[in-house]
């Protein structure tokens, strides 16, 4: 949980003491700069230990933004597993993978691959590109396997450090110059 210094806030109402509701603006305004700055580095440190694309990570994450009545804000992830043709699989087009062909693998972990015993790159009829599986003998039932799920690597214990840190620090340095902004006339 991140959150501005008594000090800080007892400063800031002594000084915006004229300004109405002036300390709940620059706390609110300041609140919503961290959620994006957390957003950021949860993006940055994600894609620092996992082999996924930003925009993977970018569309699970919704901020729910502060107001001068409710200076709270939440930085949340919701969503499902990612599939496994997102890990840079290698060899990478359909057809690839399965008996008497080179393994597949993929890079879930950056810099670290690892082999897909069974696995294979398939074309649905649909066009869906996916890694699957077959269960049992047979060749239907296919499954297609997927990685981690965005929030299971946000809430990673290095990531979720990160992400407090580098909240936290930009919520001290913005709610002093949204301070002096109010100071200064802006509204």
């Amino acid at each position: 949980m991140v959150t501005v210094d008594t000090t800080q806030l007892e400063r800031a109402a002594l000084i915006l003491a004229d300004i109405p509701r002036g300390v709940e603006k620059a706390a609110s305004r300041a609140v919503n700069r961290a959620l994006v700055s957390a957003r950021a580095q949860a993006i940055e440190s994600i894609r620092g230990e996992y082999e996924v694309k930003a925009g993977a990570i970018r569309k699970t994450i919704k901020l729910s933004k502060a107001t001068p009545s409710n200076p709270g804000g939440t930085v949340t992830s919701t969503g499902s597993m990612i599939p496994l043709v997102d890990f840079a699989p290698s060899p990478s087009t359909p057809g690839t993978g399965g008996p008497g062909r080179p393994a597949l693998t993929v890079s879930v972990k950056r810099g670290k691959r690892e082999q897909v015993d069974g696995g294979f790159i398939m074309r649905n009829k649909s066009g869906h590109v996916g890694v699957f599986k077959r269960v049992g003998p047979k060749r239907s039932p296919l499954h297609q396997l997927y990685g981690p799920a965005v929030p299971i690597m946000m809430g990673a214990a290095d990531v979720a450090v990160e992400v407090e840190e580098a909240a936290q620090l930009t919520l001290a340095k913005r709610f002093d110059h949204e301070v002096t902004r109010l100071l200064e006339g802006a509204s």
